[in-house]
């Protein structure tokens, strides 16, 4: 998929630069640059989430892009950090 082919599918879904780069886990800075450059293809992870969401936009259930929406919104949100300790065969979390 290239820049042209990007801008296309985030007009089709009706996502602002902003919003579809949180989303891909892009600044909008690069999601911008991706729209840009019209014949260059986007990153493979990109590529591959921004197929899965339209998909998902087109005839999903909506259960892929709530679950998008709550990664940005985890991102969004100061999370404590998370200590492991590895205990045999497996990880726990350390403190508990």
């Amino acid at each position: 998929m290239n820049g042209a082919e990007l801008r296309f599918l985030r007009f089709e879904m009706e996502q602002t630069q902003r919003d579809l780069a949180g989303i891909l886990g892009a600044t909008e800075q690069t999601l911008r640059l991706w729209e840009k450059g019209r014949a260059k293809p986007l990153p493979g992870s990109a590529d591959r989430l921004l197929r899965v969401l339209y998909n998902e936009f087109i005839g999903g259930d909506g259960e892929v892009r709530r679950m998008l929406l709550r990664l940005v919104e985890s991102d969004l949100k100061d999370v404590s950090p998370l200590h492991l300790r590895e205990e045999g065969n497996c990880w726990c979390v350390a403190g508990v």
